[in-house]
């Protein structure tokens, strides 16, 4: 919803209208290079949730140009959408990865179906929104929409958090692979925590990595 919503809320931007659509475009092929280049470095799960907060911080951040700025900043609202733009069209280019990841193997067609039928509701809904900014009089028409559309981006960001990690790890097969892939991850970086405490040598033991080969 918020991917469309942006892209549409375009025109409703002060400013050159084929300029902004330019800039929107530049914005989108900045941020599908970002992700090609840091996506596995950066994981699935932190890169979606940055590029939804960031995304979501921008779109909020027009409200304050709009109450406090007079014609002499409308470049900074058009400017702040870009940005927003840059962060959601990220998570639009990770969401597609990270969901066909964390749904198992049996069902994975189905339900990637399933999200794709749910975002084109949000689709059809996006325009609509937008045009709520021309029921508003004066300026804060112009930061409705985008005000909107962060709040929903920063809601989706933090919901992101309490799904797991897929990079590198191996996808689930079975629902019940599927059920245990986050309890699995954090078993892990339990074990490891404490096998990293008990294998740490105390004060005034030896330590056998600073012992001299052939010493006796």
């Amino acid at each position: 919803m918020v991917y469309y919503g942006l892209s549409l809320n375009v025109g409703n931007l002060s400013g050159n209208i084929y300029l902004n659509f330019f800039l929107s475009g530049v914005a989108e092929l900045v941020a599908y290079v970002f992700c090609f280049l840091f996506l596995d470095i950066a994981g699935r799960k932190l890169l979606l949730c940055l590029s939804m907060f960031l995304g979501g911080i921008a779109c909020l951040a027009t409200m304050f140009p709009v109450m406090y700025g007079g014609e002499d900043v409308e470049w900074l609202i058009v400017a702040l959408s870009l940005v927003g733009k840059f962060g959601i069209t990220s998570a639009f280019a990770v969401i597609y990865v990270y969901s066909a990841e964390l749904f198992p193997t049996v069902m994975r067609n189905s339900a990637i179906g399933l999200c794709s039928f749910t975002a084109r509701i949000g689709g059809i809904l996006a325009p609509y929104i937008g045009d709520l900014g021309k029921t508003v009089d004066g300026d804060l028409g112009i930061a409705l929409p985008l005000i909107i559309f962060g709040s929903l981006d920063i809601v989706a960001g933090l919901l992101v958090l309490f799904l797991p990690e897929t990079r590198n790890t191996v996808l689930p097969d079975t629902v019940e692979d599927a059920k245990n892939f986050g309890k699995q991850q954090q078993t892990s970086k339990n074990v490891y925590a404490l096998d990293h405490v008990l294998a740490e040598p105390k004060k005034g033991e030896n330590n056998p990595a600073f012992d001299v080969v052939g010493e006796e």
